[in-house]
């Protein structure tokens, strides 16, 4: 159990006690455990049930660090999480709405929907659809990783299964909803679901592209500097670009 369980996980792991492991990971602390039907991931005050160990979570400072660092979340707005996973960003947006705002969650692996599902059964404003964000409704083949986090349509050698999923558009999925703050992180493949947002990116208030390993942000800047922003921003420090514009 805890040679497999090393080799499995990224990072540096310790165990405490019975089936309880602490992963090191950015000079954090996060605790592990095995738990019915998947692993139990906390960091932080947000603890999530993962498929694997490979997911490392995603704390409340986290997300205020990277997502809000231009401009926040308020109650009562209507939220977009494109790339949701199982829920480490779908929580923070959740709590920081609130009842009286809604939090749109879009995830296209099947896995990640069961566990999202899941970890959002405590919540009443969140709605879960499960299509790919793309340039086009189609079905389209999405690359498969051994971390719930870095599936894509976009190849990579350490993507190496896929499978079939529907995809469809921004604009499609919003269905002329007034969305007030937005994520996308969609690992390589931001430029493409941005092309079917036209209306979307004329009307959304807050947009943040999380992009850690910066390989996405000229282009994104490049279609953002189209529309009428106020202010369009790119953090090279932890690789986020943030678009917003007023009322």
């Amino acid at each position: 159990m805890k040679k497999w369980f090393i080799e499995s996980c990224p990072n540096w792991l310790f165990p405490t006690i019975s089936n309880t492991y602490y992963a090191l990971s950015h000079k954090e602390k996060v605790k592990i455990d095995k738990d019915k039907g998947g692993w139990l991931v906390q960091k932080g005050e947000i603890k999530l049930l993962s498929p694997t160990p490979k997911f490392l979570g995603f704390g409340m400072s986290e997300f205020e660090n990277k997502c809000e660092r231009v401009f926040k979340i308020e109650k009562g707005d209507t939220v977009l999480d494109v790339g949701a996973c199982i829920g480490d960003t779908t929580t923070p947006m959740a709590l920081k709405t609130g009842p009286t705002g809604q939090v749109i969650a879009v995830e296209p692996h099947p896995l990640n929907v069961k566990y999202l599902e899941y970890n959002m059964a405590i919540f009443k404003n969140i709605e879960i659809i499960q299509k790919a964000v793309w340039k086009e409704k189609t079905k389209i083949k999405f690359n498969v990783h051994s971390s719930p986090t870095g599936h894509s349509i976009i190849a990579d050698k350490e993507r190496d299964q896929s499978i079939e999923v529907q995809a469809d558009t921004l604009d499609n999925i919003c269905c002329h909803r007034r969305i007030d703050f937005a994520k996308i992180d969609v690992q390589g493949a931001e430029a493409q679901a941005l092309e079917g947002g036209d209306e979307f990116l004329r009307t959304i208030r807050k947009l943040v592209r999380w992009d850690p390993e910066k390989r996405t942000y000229p282009s994104i800047l490049d279609i953002l500097n189209t529309y009428d922003f106020e202010s369009v921003i790119y953090s090279p420090q932890n690789g986020v670009v943030y678009a917003c514009r007023g009322d």
